[in-house]
């Protein structure tokens, strides 16, 4: 079974602007977060989806200095540039991440690809709800869930999210990574404004060039500078409603083991 990472980039953002290029302490944002996909437990290939627009090369250049491939497709028709990216690369599994996310933890991705397969769902994920830091959100689904979305959603919302049919849709087995520590909602390592860019590099100045290894590292040193996460704490997140998903911890891991909860 060949489990596959597709990350979405682009230079466009209306708030930050050609984001995803942004240096951390000698890296891109996107370089760390394809070296940090890279390290999930059970991946076979890193992709990064891309706009099919001249405009968009620096990030391919960059994503295949980083050891990802790339694949490009439509801007708008999100869900089609992963279904085509994933039917390229013959994907059994693929995990999404975003691009802006370089803090989000590889551990707790390969646990929710490897609850994918301990519970045999359709679509995993550690968001509905999240009880997890705001910029660690990992979503795993099927190519079969993958093709459904593809065949069936006919909105421009639907085509631009690229999971909301699996998030909504009944007839989806759908399963939720739940955390040991709920307060972690609170914390925020997404990059969306200045002010996350802002804490992002004082994070990366302290742990060094490839930032912290872990979860566990990255809120051990914030326990240590909460004047860190002071930064950007103002931002929040945003919570939709959400359908009631069955939720899942890890009991062991080498080789994970879960229990319902």
């Amino acid at each position: 079974m060949k489990r596959d990472v597709i990350i979405q980039a682009r230079l466009g953002s209306v708030r930050l602007p050609k984001k995803v290029l942004f240096p951390l302490e000698g890296q891109t944002i996107l370089a760390h977060v394809i070296k940090r996909a890279l390290r999930i437990p059970g991946v076979n290939d890193v992709c990064v989806a891309i706009p099919d627009d001249p405009a968009q090369q620096p990030i391919a250049d960059e994503a295949e200095r980083a050891g990802a491939v790339v694949f490009k497709g439509s801007e708008d028709d999100v869900l089609g540039r992963y279904y085509f990216a994933a039917k390229e690369l013959k994907s059994d599994v693929v995990t999404r991440i975003t691009a802006d996310c370089p803090l989000f933890d590889p551990t707790t991705s390969g646990a929710i690809i490897a609850l994918l397969d301990h519970t045999g769902a359709d679509y995993a994920c550690n968001n509905m709800p999240l009880t997890w830091p705001h910029g660690t959100e990992t979503e795993t689904f099927t190519f079969e869930a993958l093709k459904t979305c593809q065949d069936r959603a006919q909105t421009a919302f639907e085509r631009e999210h690229v999971t909301v049919l699996m998030r909504y849709d009944e007839d989806v087995h759908r399963v939720n990574l739940l955390s040991d520590t709920p307060s972690w909602i609170n914390l925020r390592w997404t990059l969306d404004y200045p002010e996350d860019y802002t804490f992002l590099k004082e994070v990366f100045q302290l742990a060094g060039p490839n930032g912290p290894a872990s979860l566990e590292e990255t809120t051990a040193l914030l326990a240590k500078h909460p004047e860190i996460t002071a930064i950007n704490a103002h931002h929040g997140h945003y919570e939709a409603e959400e359908p009631e998903v069955t939720g899942y911890r890890v009991v062991a891991t080498a080789p994970f083991q879960f229990e319902q909860v």
